[in-house]
């Protein structure tokens, strides 16, 4: 069963980006049709809160991937392993 993206409680990884960022939605709009539901999305700005080790400032500057095992890549990392993950 999936979750809100808030909840923090899913199985799939979690692909953080800048929701007031437009050139970011637009991105992120892409890659859903590319990823389908196996990856999650969701604004720096309704989830934060939940990973409270990164820093606010790295949410701004780079896309984060969040795995279900707790690692994270950012950035153009992010987006490749994303990808590779997605077949």
């Amino acid at each position: 069963m999936a979750h809100s993206p808030a909840s923090g409680l899913d199985d799939r990884p979690l692909m953080i980006f800048d929701g007031d960022c437009g050139v970011c939605r637009a991105a992120v709009d892409r890659w859903r049709e590319a990823t389908g539901s196996q990856i999650r999305y969701a604004p720096y700005q309704e989830v934060a809160s939940n990973s409270p080790q990164i820093d606010v400032r790295e949410f701004r500057r780079a896309v984060h991937l969040i795995n279900p095992d707790g690692t994270v890549s950012r950035g153009a990392a992010a987006v490749l392993q994303g990808m590779a993950l997605c077949g």
